[in-house]
């Protein structure tokens, strides 16, 4: 471990000297779709497919902020993510209590209305094309989550009375066009959120959002 950590503080150093730091701060909006685990497995098909695109019920909207440090091609530090759903897949595996089907529990995971998710992420992005004016940066983000949807009877139910270990993942492929300190930031993504259930060990789902979005970063510290 020790030798782990002198290791990334010699990395560190060295970007620090032979690199110029960036400070990058960043807001960006977008659309997509909150999946649930069949409709996922089912994309594949003909009709899993016209139900998630027919359907005007099952989509999201995405909100993001961004607070990065970059040190040469690597970035590194904060992300924020709101998202709104609404989803009407539903799924054959149901949470159960007391061997029986509690279907209000059941509406909180797979819900028609309105889904609020909100997510903090610790980030690192590597800029595998990095010019003077365009970069292509995939990213990973790992986090964990909070938010709330209604039940059944249309009362609140917060993710943290229901789930279990609320860990998210992220990968994105984003495209930057530099213009000066600021960047026009654009391209796809992917955000998976556990959803296990905490009174049943043995029922798990997993929600998967997919999308893309647009937005601006802004480098603090003047290039030279």
């Amino acid at each position: 471990m020790k030798k782990l950590m002198l290791m990334i503080g010699a990395f560190l150093f060295c970007a620090c000297i032979y690199a110029q730091p960036q400070v990058l701060l960043g807001v960006r909006a977008g659309a997509g779709a909150m999946l649930t685990q069949n409709q996922l497995r089912s994309f594949s098909t003909t009709e899993g497919t016209r139900d998630i695109l027919g359907n005007r019920s099952n989509w999201s909207f995405i909100a993001k902020g961004d607070a990065l440090v970059g040190l040469g091609r690597f970035r590194f530090g904060y992300r924020f993510l709101y998202n709104y759903s609404k989803n009407k897949g539903q799924s054959t595996f149901y949470p159960l209590i007391n061997n029986s089907i509690d279907y209000d529990r059941m509406t909180a995971y797979f819900n028609k209305a309105g889904v609020h998710t909100f997510g903090h992420y610790g980030v690192l992005e590597v800029a595998i094309v990095n010019t003077k004016h365009f970069a292509l940066t995939p990213g990973l983000a790992i986090g964990g989550y909070m938010g709330y949807v209604k039940d059944a009877n249309g009362n609140k139910v917060r993710f943290s009375d229901i789930v279990k270990y609320r860990f998210t993942i992220g990968a994105e492929l984003n495209a930057e066009v530099k213009i000066n300190q600021v960047s026009i930031v654009f391209g796809p993504n992917y955000y998976m959120f556990n959803r296990q259930d905490k009174f049943n060990a043995d029922w798990k789902q997993y929600a998967h959002l997919i999308g893309g979005d647009v937005g601006v970063r802004v480098n603090l510290v003047k290039r030279k």
